[in-house]
């Protein structure tokens, strides 16, 4: 049935998937195929091992790619692999950095921080998508341990048949989902947990039918009838959906308590919840007379961070001291220091420091209102050396001021400027990310062109040029030469380096393609061993063909050869002599034309 999980009580009801005759390979079983991720080409992460390796792909805007896991990014460390076995579904397993294998699909992510906790690969810390310097050799991978097991009874009863064999006699326990129940075992509205059961026992005849018990989960309902409350009475006394809640209204002169005295302000109502036993749950919530007048003790305003509020002081009477007072006379209550009284700001349309609050019948209800901060200002806490909390307002970010007489007026930071929260003069305000200025008040400037600063910069030499741009001799930032990238604050045209598909450095202002790249080619980059150590990339032949290039420049020249019908090659090859024919056909002749 829907919404109740299986147990087998007797007979071994093996898993589906393991029936004889399963043929498959050692790692078809790690093949993972989600909406947003998959693991394919599985292979076993070693010889003779059962743990199987596989590529990681991740569908974005409709279409599936690969991730990048180049060691010089770190590789595909722990915290990935953990994010993208747990989206898969799967326990946690080693990462493989250059799985490879990818080619024709985009490259979605690259330099990939996942701190392991992520949900989702796309939740982690990347590149921005699509952008990336790997190729499809530099695909990652996972090793990812088995599908877990269940945490939880599963809703989906369907499932929970089709993974089993039931033999005739086979005995099974149904149990129904929290907050379900036996259909047919009654309402369970005769008393508190009576009729509500959530399991019963069904068996397979020789009909092949199970038969033996009821065959629903029908959700729980519970009913004010039998849940008695003194001194109130349930505003609606119809049935109540589990997890929900019904509500119960005090009697005239009584309110919602926990304990002890309350007065008459306090809440004439409380609310009780469906229970998983059909049953409304007590939390001890009652209805008690509550104090007439004269009004019970009033206490002033205390401040609590959480919410935004401050503390307030009784006028007329010692700190931290409550009051009891006659009917009809008010008390009055004044805010701390920089702070105003919410609810009478608003009705006077100014700023208001205090309040009073009337005494009447019911007890203090007239005129209660909260201290806040004035706008432009928040909360802020500190102890005294006592150990007692100490409540006062600080300007916000952004803004700066201090307390004189009155409230606290936060004034705004000139234009182009930002400031810390607590900030009491104009001279806290620096200029913000991408200006510039020896002071907020002087005025702060835009960084030249292609170029940026972090807040607080005082000079333009602080401006750095972004990526993809380098500084040139007349100190301005200029954009890299076409086909190739840098990193942010270059200096130099030779900080460009070709983008992948493409050989050569930047000092000449060229970067030219890797003949048939993707196909025949891919390209790497690498430093040069010399005291300059230049930073350059070059062309090579992709598994299946051999070449090499010209003398000079790395990847010039490049002419890559196929190794012909049923034969293959590592990378980087270059004569026919790397190339060797597939299992069941020979070589042709010494100059490797082919394999027959």
């Amino acid at each position: 049935p829907a919404h109740a999980a299986i147990t087998t009580l007797n007979g071994d009801g093996p898993d589906a998937s393991n029936v004889e005759g399963d043929d498959a390979s050692a790692c078809d079983g790690a093949v993972t195929l989600l909406a947003d991720i998959r693991l394919v080409a599985c292979r076993p992460r070693a010889a003779g091992s059962d743990a199987c390796c596989c590529r990681v792909e991740i569908k974005h805007e409709s279409a599936w790619g690969t991730v990048c896991g180049d060691s010089s990014d770190d590789s595909f460390h722990a915290g990935n692999a953990a994010v993208a076995c747990r989206q898969a579904g799967r326990t946690a397993g080693p990462g493989v950095q250059n799985f490879g294998g990818g080619n024709g699909l985009p490259i979605w992510l690259d330099n990939l921080a996942c701190t392991g906790d992520e949900t989702t690969l796309g939740d982690c810390v990347h590149s921005d998508w699509g952008v990336h310097t790997c190729e499809h050799s530099e695909d990652a991978g996972v090793c990812c341990g088995d599908l877990p097991p269940p945490a939880a009874p599963s809703t989906s009863a369907p499932a929970g048949f089709a993974a089993r064999r039931v033999a005739v006699g086979d005995v099974l326990e149904v149990t129904c989902d929290v907050g379900f129940r036996v259909a047919g075992a009654a309402s369970g509205l005769d008393g508190p947990g009576l009729f509500c059961a959530r399991t019963f026992l069904v068996s397979l005849n020789a009909s092949g039918f199970l038969a033996g018990g009821a065959a629903a989960c029908v959700p729980v309902q519970c009913s004010p009838n039998g849940f008695h409350v003194e001194k109130g009475a349930f505003n609606d006394s119809g049935l109540v959906e589990f997890s929900a809640a019904a509500r119960v209204s005090c009697a005239e002169r009584h309110r919602a308590t926990t304990a002890g005295r309350v007065d008459c302000s306090a809440e004439k109502f409380f609310d009780v919840q469906c229970g998983p036993d059909c049953t409304l749950v007590d939390e001890s919530v009652a209805c008690v007379f509550c104090d007439p007048s004269p009004c019970v003790p009033y206490l002033a305003p205390q401040g609590d961070l959480a919410l935004g509020r401050g503390a307030g002081r009784l006028v007329g009477y010692p700190a931290e001291q409550t009051v009891v007072n006659p009917p009809f006379v008010s008390i009055t209550i004044e805010c701390d220091t920089g702070f105003i009284a919410a609810s009478a700001t608003a009705a006077r349309g100014e700023l208001a420091t205090g309040f009073s609050v009337a005494c009447d019948d019911d007890g203090f209800t007239g005129g209660r209102d909260t201290c806040v901060c004035p706008p432009g200002s928040i909360v802020s806490k500190q102890f005294d050396l006592s150990g007692g909390a100490e409540y006062f307002c600080v300007c916000d970010v952004g803004t700066y001021g201090t307390i004189s007489e009155g409230p606290l007026e936060c004034m705004p930071c000139p234009s182009g400027a930002s400031s810390p929260v607590g900030s009491t003069t104009i001279e806290q305000c620096r200029c913000v990310a991408g200006l510039y200025g020896e002071d907020a008040v002087t005025g702060c400037y835009a960084c030249p062109a292609n170029s940026y600063s972090q807040m607080g910069s005082v000079s333009v030499s602080q401006c750095r040029c972004v990526v993809n741009t380098y500084r040139g001799g007349d100190g301005t930032c200029v954009h890299c030469p076409a086909n190739s990238l840098s990193a942010v604050d270059s200096s130099g045209i030779d900080a460009c380096l070709c983008v992948a598909g493409f050989h050569g450095i930047n000092a000449s202002g060229l970067c030219t393609p890797c003949p048939a790249y993707g196909t025949a080619t891919l390209s790497e980059q690498f430093t040069l061993l010399t005291p300059e150590a230049v930073t350059r990339r070059q062309c090579y032949c992709t598994a299946g063909y051999f070449g090499r290039g010209t003398s000079g420049e790395p990847g010039y020249g490049l002419d890559c050869t196929t190794c012909g019908a049923d034969a293959t090659s590592e990378d980087r090859a270059d004569g026919p002599g790397e190339c060797w024919c597939a299992a069941g056909t020979y070589r042709m002749d010494d100059f490797f034309y082919g394999c027959v």
